[in-house]
């Protein structure tokens, strides 16, 4: 035999070489397929967006559609506070006109066809056996 020579650690280093052969393959395959996966991703993000995405630039491209997006949502928000408050002077004018002119949406005089007549809506008057009131004949659904 070779004198300072171990077989058996030959045998363990040849192991060793084959293992991580194999795993250079797996990880290089992995590799690949990501690669062509990433590729087809901004492919795809390319013709969606209309504008050229690639592996370099997606980042850049990500956050500049967040900082849009982030601005369109702030001017909705101001636009829509601006709504609520526009709705909240309108109501609390129209509530103060009504308390100061009457109750009517106009704001003005009741007029007689509006006026309490006693009689429960909808349960007809003793005129009409309409469960619906003084409707026109056209409106009337009598069987």
């Amino acid at each position: 035999m070779l004198s300072g020579v171990n077989i058996e650690k030959i045998k363990e280093y040849n192991a060793s070489i084959r293992a991580y052969k194999e795993k250079s393959s797996s990880l290089t395959a992995e590799i690949k397929f990501n690669t062509q996966e990433l590729n087809n991703l901004c492919a795809e993000l390319t013709h969606e967006l209309g504008v050229e995405v690639t592996p370099e630039n997606v980042e850049k491209i990500y956050n500049e559609r967040v900082e849009s997006i982030l601005e369109t949502l702030k001017s909705g928000n101001e636009i829509i506070a601006r709504i609520e408050q526009e709705e909240r002077e309108q109501s609390a004018t129209s509530v103060s006109n009504q308390s100061v002119f009457g109750n009517t949406p106009t704001g003005g005089p009741v007029p007689p066809q509006m006026a309490f007549s006693g009689a429960p809506v909808g349960m007809g008057t003793p005129n009409n056996s309409s469960p619906f009131g003084d409707l026109p004949p056209i409106f009337q659904n009598r069987g």
